[in-house]
């Protein structure tokens, strides 16, 4: 777990995120296990938190390889910008799948992306 949450490398990828989010920061495998679980009032919130975990752990541990094996590193920022940009992408795309599927219930819903600037990219 120190190469995901611990490690000054991570923690560098995670504040920028965590600290715009109504939920508490990740330092143990028992705080993912419970913030998964957790029912964030927001619905979409909800779905936005657990595809930045899924993204991010995904992204530190591609990270990990090149580091480790060929000493090629990628800037914490420019892996930021990334993990955002990738978030922005699929959040567009479930807005854009709502909106064909679900027209009626999401017009009374804020959109994914809303959700995303309103809480994480302040």
């Amino acid at each position: 777990m120190h190469l995901f949450f611990d490690c000054v490398y991570s923690q560098d990828i995670w504040r920028p995120f965590l600290m715009n989010l109504p939920c508490q920061p990740l330092q143990a495998f028992s705080d993912i296990v419970s913030w998964i679980h957790a029912s964030i009032r927001i619905r979409k919130l909800s779905i936005i938190c657990k595809l930045f975990l899924q993204a991010t752990v995904y992204e530190i541990w591609k990270e990990r390889n090149p580091r480790l094996h060929n000493q090629v590193s990628i800037p914490a920022d420019v892996l930021t910008r990334q993990i955002r940009q990738i978030l922005k992408s699929k959040l567009a795309f479930l807005d854009s799948h709502s909106n064909t599927t679900h027209e009626f219930r999401v017009l009374q819903e804020e959109s994914f992306l809303s959700n995303w600037f309103r809480y994480i990219q302040v």
